[in-house]
């Protein structure tokens, strides 16, 4: 049998054996085959996933089937009743849930405890928190480390809290606090630092945390201390004064600066010489 030809001129190939349809198009002709069934389309809006079932996709047929399960209870803390998802839950909501952990808790702590009551433990300070979480380092480090980790014992920088930290990490602050009050002593060194070299007066870096330990955050001018929780431009709060000012000819270095409060320090401004020493005695 000879092969047919497509209206497009190319030959069709061979048909299929003997009972089959003939083949009217060739292969590039052929029009795309199309499936016989057709997929139903999920019921809820914006949703194009076939079903599963009852109308519903996979994903919108499991959140009907969860809000399908509801049980009766009555709560073991409140005494309410309550709709839940679950058949051994206990309490109607979390609250009632952690009531009866803390009870249990407590009961617990109460037996070991000889029949003691004991209530909620107190709330521990930020300085007893770091210790106990020193301590615990401590005592791990003292069991020894898998790795080739060294836990070292330091000062803060900033406070003199000791803390534990690896001997490979910079380790220079206890807490995120400390941190942030050194990077803001660095930042402020290196401002005063830039303007003392512009005016050529530059002679030593000048620590800001350490003229304010110095002079225990005392104000030299009007002898009130200063608040170290404040920052500019709080008028209590603590700042660097340069005894005989830059403009008049003083130089950046330690004998030269003092601890001042901020609104002392915008009132004299760069008044130095006779005036300063009036403003001190």
């Amino acid at each position: 049998m000879a092969d047919a030809i497509c209206p497009c001129g190319n030959p069709i190939p061979q048909s299929a054996p003997s009972g089959g349809p003939r083949r009217k198009y060739c292969t590039t002709c052929r029009p795309p085959r199309r499936s016989q069934s057709k997929h139903k389309i999920c019921t809820e809006d914006g949703c194009n996933s076939p079903v599963l079932a009852r109308g519903f996709c996979p994903t919108h047929y499991s959140t009907w089937h969860r809000s399908q399960k509801k049980y009766t209870i009555t709560c073991a803390v409140c005494g309410k009743t309550a709709q839940v998802q679950r058949r051994k839950t206990k309490h109607c909501s979390y609250q009632c849930g952690m009531e009866a952990v803390n009870a249990e808790r407590w009961k617990a702590e109460r037996e070991a405890n000889g029949g003691a009551k004991i209530g909620p433990k107190p709330r521990l300070t930020e300085a007893e928190r770091r210790r106990r979480l020193a301590e615990q380092k401590l005592k791990r480090a003292s069991r020894g480390t898998k790795g080739r980790t060294i836990w070292v014992q330091r000062t803060c920088k900033m406070c003199p809290t000791v803390f534990l930290t690896p001997s490979s990490g910079p380790g220079r602050c206890c807490s995120k606090f400390c941190t942030e009050r050194n990077k803001e002593d660095i930042r402020h060194a290196r401002v005063a630092r830039r303007r003392s070299r512009q005016k050529d007066a530059f002679v030593e870096n000048v620590s800001r945390m350490k003229i304010l330990k110095r002079d225990n955050y005392r104000c030299h001018i009007c002898g009130r201390k200063t608040d170290p929780r404040k920052k500019a431009p709080h008028p209590r709060s603590p700042t660097i004064d340069h005894i005989i000012p830059l403009a008049r000819g003083g130089k950046h270095e330690s004998a030269n600066v003092a601890t001042a409060c901020f609104i002392c320090n915008a009132i004299k401004r760069d008044q130095g010489g006779g005036e300063q020493l009036a403003l001190i005695g």
